[in-house]
């Protein structure tokens, strides 16, 4: 929905997996959550946050830079420098 090719979004919500954190403080602020679900909420956040992010991270930026060279044209047997070439004289 937000345009994001599908490595690109599974990046953006690998880094976005703190966000349970934050639902958990506003939670015990007003009062819906008690000590004790906040403490789970707050295990649980701090224990994916260890686990998974790095690999699954690295894995989908491995895939949107691969992905963005193959746009640009850029193979394995193709320069990766992006510079402006001086027109060829004849």
């Amino acid at each position: 929905m937000s345009g994001l090719g599908r490595w690109e979004a599974l990046a953006l919500g690998t880094g976005m997996n703190s966000r349970g954190v934050i639902v958990a403080m506003v939670g015990l602020r007003l009062g819906i959550l008690g000590p004790e679900t906040y403490t789970i909420i707050i295990l649980v956040a701090i224990v994916t946050s260890l686990m998974a992010p790095p690999p699954i991270l690295r894995a989908a930026m491995a895939r949107v830079e691969e992905n963005a060279e193959t746009e640009l044209g850029m193979g394995a047997d193709k320069p990766r420098d992006l510079a402006p070439q001086p027109p060829a004289t004849v």
